[in-house]
């Protein structure tokens, strides 16, 4: 007959290889998930200090810049910005002239005259070669084109103005 104390242990003693091994494999694994943060913290240098981390015989890197912008590195843009949707348009054409500076000038005369009487009013003047253009308004239907190339003509002297269709 064995004793009390044997037929407790006994079981024990036939579990005991199997235990060590079990725990040592659960030792290593929680070992490497509690050191992988560690390692990838280390990892997140900016790019600002390993760019300015000085090595032998190799040349250095100054950086001088505001410390917000440093701040920003890393970060998402949100995307708050309006976005602008183009359609079809109308735009009031004023002036087509050559690529000539007496040209760009008048483009630029007409377009300040034209912004002083009527203040509300888009003016564009851009260079598509070979000639300087001089554009008024976003409108959408032909009608307002209309009456806005109507009330320009009775300001200005101009005798080439026309309705154009534009990207607005």
């Amino acid at each position: 007959m064995k004793p009390i104390y044997l037929s407790i242990i006994s079981p024990l003693k036939e579990t005991s290889n199997y235990l060590p091994l079990c725990w040592g494999k659960r030792k290593i694994l929680c070992g490497i998930f509690l050191l992988f943060p560690l390692l990838y913290t280390q990892a997140q240098i900016s790019i600002i200090t390993a760019l300015q981390y000085r090595v032998e015989g190799e040349g250095e890197i100054i950086i001088h810049q505001h410390p917000h912008i440093e701040a920003l590195l890393g970060t998402r843009y949100t995307g708050d910005e309006v976005k602008i949707v183009r359609t079809s348009g109308y735009r009031v054409q004023l002036y087509v002239g050559n690529n000539s500076r007496k040209a760009h000038n008048y483009v630029i005369t007409l377009a300040s005259k034209v912004r002083e009487l009527f203040p509300d009013t888009e003016v564009y003047t851009f260079f598509t070669p070979p000639r300087w253009i001089c554009q008024a308004g976003d409108f959408s239907t032909i009608e307002e084109v209309d009456a806005m190339l109507y009330q320009l003509k009775s300001f200005l002297p101009l005798k080439d103005m026309f309705i154009v269709k534009e990207q607005i």
